[in-house]
């Protein structure tokens, strides 16, 4: 007969669980801040006596949310005049693929690893340290000084925050033997 504590580790660690728990869990975490969204705007609106929070729809504002959701769909991308205009529209979409690509090499789960690398720590360094890059490129691409002066900036105190970061991920390969994230992982639950 197996141990009981073995079977609810296998069972929380399975990809059912993860299907299961996990994303109901991150659909209540959206409606919670929602909730904590609409709160906070209302609380503001009665500060400082703004309609529309405040008393949009019979329920006391709770159309307001949406109502900013289509505004903001809707809303005019405004180029400054000069600018490059393929890499100020590609800088946020190349960093929203960034993050994606870090999170195809987290191991969620057993199994449960979009991309699982032999090197996967450098690579999800790599990827992670291709951010202070797109921030300078944005600040570039308005074709003036300051954003570009402030995109310097944060490329130096981003790059500044990264060596400590290497040097304590060497640790982590030296303890564990591996490059490899769910390698890593396993080394963890065994030790």
């Amino acid at each position: 007969m197996p141990d009981p504590i073995s079977q609810i580790i296998q069972l929380v660690t399975s990809t059912y669980f993860l299907e299961i728990v996990v994303f109901p869990g991150l659909i209540s975490i959206a409606i919670l801040g929602a909730f904590f969204t609409w709160f906070e705007r209302k609380l503001t609106a009665r500060v400082q006596l703004r309609i529309g929070p405040l008393y949009s729809s019979p329920v006391g504002g709770i159309l307001q949310g949406f109502a900013d959701i289509i505004k903001l769909l809707f809303k005019e991308l405004i180029i400054p005049e000069g600018a490059d205009r393929f890499f100020f529209i590609m800088s946020p979409v190349t960093a929203l693929i960034i993050g994606a690509a870090l999170l195809g090499l987290i191991p969620f789960a057993p199994g449960v690893q979009i991309a699982n690398v032999d090197v996967g720590l450098p690579a999800f360094l790599a990827i992670l340290t291709l951010s202070p890059t797109l921030v300078l490129l944005a600040g570039w691409s308005a074709n003036s000084k300051f954003p570009f002066i402030g995109g310097l900036r944060a490329l130096f105190q981003q790059t500044a925050y990264e060596i400590p970061l290497w040097l304590s991920a060497l640790g982590v390969v030296m303890i564990t033997g591996t490059l490899n994230l769910t390698g890593i992982v396993q080394f963890q639950q065994n030790n």
